[in-house]
């Protein structure tokens, strides 16, 4: 890590000239130009925006700014630092910015406080402190934010939170919580297009934990992902992925020369110490394993010698005192064993700590669980009250509108039934003859349904053709386009109106396809048939059929069912209104005959409809039944049921 503290000292001038203004006088809470300016090159380019805030610091501006602005500069310093390599030597300047985005709450800048006051802890070897302080960052980010709203630098800053975990929970070997992380940051790397070249990368980390695992199959598999990734061949961590994969080939069954060789293949191209001892390590590794211990201390000897970090020396070492041991050369083994008796943590020091993180970790998950729990609560009771509060309103708006009708009707029922009728035969035998003329009517509406075009068009398609339950569907090649099934509709609609009102009156949830085929079956189709115009297998309409029963609530086939609605929608209530004006003002005291003949002529009306159509109540239809029971019957029950004319 660079030194770079005068960096520190310039800002530190700059915030004692901020404490000088009257805090009073300068409350902006909304950055300086200069300083976005500096913010928004940062992510891609550090360098140039470490530049850019130098020239900032030198320009009067800086001696200006008011207190939001001065913490969010502290704030910029430090994450510039951080990014170009430099030690954080604005530590209190930062600390004071952290308490302030706490308090004014901006989640996102809060979020970047606490992070990169977790590297400051970092850096000082405090890995709890700076574990507390990323989950923190997460913490804010989260309980802030939906997760549609985290993208472009958002989405960047978490994948680098989640990264950073990752890597410390790795150093740590917390291999699972390291997974979880890198998961996470893979999310993220997929959602923001600027990170789509750290998949690669992100692929190799979280490799490396499964092979800390001793999970061969899919570390390697992680390493494959990565190596098909990666965009540039000739990279450092290109050559490890491959090398680190050809150490798992070799432990699940490979020719250990065959992965020495790959191996090797990449230290052709190895730039720098750290990479070829690297290389040397999983040799040797490949070596010890096959009890070849003098090529094994061959390569690993010189990794021993040379590496600087201790963690990896010790790895080392416990390899090359397993060799020495084994080759009887004591001295070097004792050699090995004073210097990991020197440089290995104690084991409780090292167990107090995993526990501190892990206990960390969990804490982090169980907040987070729990405040997914309280939000799908939360969207559950709005999405309840959303659904039930209109339910309630139409509800009571149903049964006033049904009160008001009611009172209605029953004031009307009475003043008719206080009415002199006398011409009560003149009113059945027009009754009569408007049903005997509406018939006709309705067999003529029929034919001029059929005779439409597009009627004409379908029936011609299918004559001739013998279509069996067992054909395919598309064998006849007349499948029913949408502009076919539109005019079938339009032509439904001009003769037999109401059709589709009166099915979807029965349930709304009916489907386009469900009244095309109601719409088939009024030009008295068979199954096969409407299977192949609606482009279907056989089964296919049957079970549409028996759904289609289901959801209207009806026993008889949907075939004859559609008949009977389009042969209601032609009667009674059409009969009644081309009687003669003044034919029904005056209503006989006795309706019964009247009822028997509504009935004779349409079994499937029921009591609300022959109400409706006398301009009674439903209770007087009943006692009007009633009388009538040696002379009808009702067969069945609910809407499949039907009247039958018994004497």
């Amino acid at each position: 890590m660079k030194s770079f503290w005068f960096i520190g000292a310039i800002f530190v001038l700059m915030l004692a000239g901020c404490n000088r203004q009257s805090a009073e006088t300068r409350r902006a809470v909304s950055p300086r130009p200069e300083l976005a300016a500096v913010d928004s090159l940062m992510w891609s380019r550090p360098d140039s925006a470490f530049a850019m805030l130098l020239e900032f610091a030198d320009s009067p501006v800086a001696d200006s700014l008011d207190a939001f602005n001065v913490h969010y500069c502290q704030l910029l310093v430090s994450e510039l630092l951080y990014k170009n390599d430099y030690e954080q030597t604005n530590r209190e300047e930062l600390l004071e910015a952290v308490d302030y985005f706490d308090s004014i709450g901006d989640a996102f800048l809060d979020a970047r406080a606490h992070y990169i006051k977790g590297v400051g802890f970092y850096e000082m070897d405090s890995v709890v402190e700076a574990c507390a302080e990323y989950l923190r960052a997460l913490e804010v980010m989260e309980g802030h934010f939906e997760e549609d709203a985290l993208f472009g630098h958002k989405a960047m800053f978490m994948f680098f939170t989640y990264n950073r975990l990752l890597e410390l929970f790795s150093s740590q070997f917390m291999m699972d919580p390291a997974i979880d992380c890198g998961e996470h940051a893979l999310d993220y790397c997929r959602k923001e297009p600027s990170l789509f070249k750290e998949i690669p990368n992100t692929y190799f980390h979280i490799g490396r934990q499964y092979d800390k695992k001793e999970e061969i199959v899919v570390a390697s598999n992680y390493y494959w992902r990565a190596i098909e990734g990666f965009a540039d061949k000739n990279s450092p961590i290109y050559r490890d992925a491959i090398s680190m994969k050809a150490l798992c080939d070799y432990q699940m069954g490979m020719e250990a020369e065959q992965s020495i060789n790959t191996i090797k293949q990449t230290l052709l191209d190895e730039e720098g110490d750290k990479e070829w001892m690297s290389r040397y390590m999983a040799i040797g590794a490949i070596f010890l394993k096959e009890g070849v211990y003098d090529s094994a201390m061959y390569y690993l000897e010189p990794v021993f010698e040379n590496e600087t970090d201790v963690v990896v020396r010790i790895r080392v070492a416990e390899s090359l005192r397993v060799i020495n041991d084994s080759l009887g050369n004591c001295e070097k083994s004792n050699e090995c064993v004073l210097f990991l008796a020197d440089h290995k943590k104690p084991e409780g020091e090292n167990k107090a700590m995993v526990s501190n993180l892990e206990d960390l970790f969990k804490g982090y998950l169980n907040r987070k669980q729990a405040k997914q729990v309280e939000a799908d609560r939360k969207r559950s009771i709005r999405k309840t009250i959303a659904i039930i509060v209109p339910i309630v309103i139409f509800v009571a708006a149903i049964i006033m509108i049904v009160a008001i009708f009611r009172r209605k009707k029953m004031r009307e029922e009475h003043e008719i039934l206080r009415q002199d009728l006398q011409s009560h035969k003149e009113q059945v035998d027009a009754l009569r003859r408007a049903i005997g003329q509406r018939r006709e009517e309705k067999d003529g509406r029929c034919e001029m349904f059929l005779s439409e075009e597009i009627c004409q068009r379908i029936l011609k398609m299918v004559q001739g053709k013998r279509i069996t339950a067992r054909d395919n569907s598309f064998q006849h090649g007349i499948v029913l386009q949408e502009e076919d099934c539109c005019q079938l509709m339009e032509a439904v609609e001009k003769h037999y109106k109401g059709f589709d009102g009166r099915l979807l009156g029965q349930c709304a949830d009916l489907k386009r396809r469900d009244l095309t085929l109601s719409h088939l079956y009024l030009l008295k189709f068979d199954e096969s048939t409407i299977a192949a115009l609606m482009g279907r297998t056989y089964s296919a309409i049957k079970k549409q059929n028996e759904n289609l029963q289901k959801k209207l609530g009806i026993e008889i086939s949907i075939a004859a069912y559609v008949l009977l609605v389009a042969e209601d929608l032609c009667t009674v209530q059409s009969d009644l209104q081309s009687v003669p004006q003044g034919v029904l003002q005056e209503v006989p005291q006795d309706y019964s005959q009247i009822i028997l003949e509504i009935v004779s002529n349409n079994p499937q009306i029921t009591r609300e409809e022959i109400a409706n159509q006398l301009n009674i109540s439903t209770k007087t239809v009943g006692r009007y039944l009633k009388k009538l029971s040696g002379r009808i019957r009702y067969v069945g029950s609910g809407y499949s049921g039907h009247w039958e004319v018994v004497g």
